[in-house]
């Protein structure tokens, strides 16, 4: 999209509401504490020294890839720590980087911080606006007090 000669990228939306499939099932995939830093210059953390040279974030998201196409889940909930902030050196690309994946696969999806995700460059209410406008996200920063069942975006039957 082009407005005034510069390009605009709109967000891309997941498909709502989100439904069961004509099984009755639905399934989630949580992922917990990635604990992402700056992709390939990121060691992990508490393997064995013969595998710390070879290891790195992008383990993980080369980990995250493969559960999303083996498991094919209708829903992923990242469920804090995503980055690590002391280890991210620009929070916004490391949201990006960590949640890539999800974002390539088009699975609807949202996350909530942990007690790490503030630590780089970016407030907690910078990063829950951040993630609010990804593509597919389905997270709210300052969700009311008043949503119910008949505002989620699944469908009970």
């Amino acid at each position: 999209l082009t407005v005034d000669n510069q390009n605009v990228r709109l967000q891309k939306q997941p498909q709502l509401p989100l439904r069961f499939s004509c099984y009755g099932t639905f399934k989630i995939l949580q992922v917990a504490h990635m604990h992402y830093g700056n992709g390939m210059v990121t060691r992990c953390r508490d393997v064995l020294e013969s595998e710390f040279e070879q290891c790195s974030d992008l383990n993980t998201t080369r980990f995250l890839r493969r559960l999303i196409e083996v498991e094919k889940p209708d829903f992923v909930a990242f469920t804090g720590d995503n980055i690590f902030g002391a280890s991210a050196s620009d929070a916004a690309e490391s949201m990006y980087e960590a949640f890539g994946r999800v974002l390539e696969s088009g699975v609807p999806w949202a996350a909530v911080l942990g007690n790490h995700d503030q630590e780089s460059t970016m407030t907690r209410e910078e990063l829950m606006s951040f993630i609010s406008l990804m593509d597919y996200s389905l997270s709210k920063t300052f969700p009311s007090a008043g949503d119910n069942l008949e505002t989620l975006p699944i469908k009970i039957q």
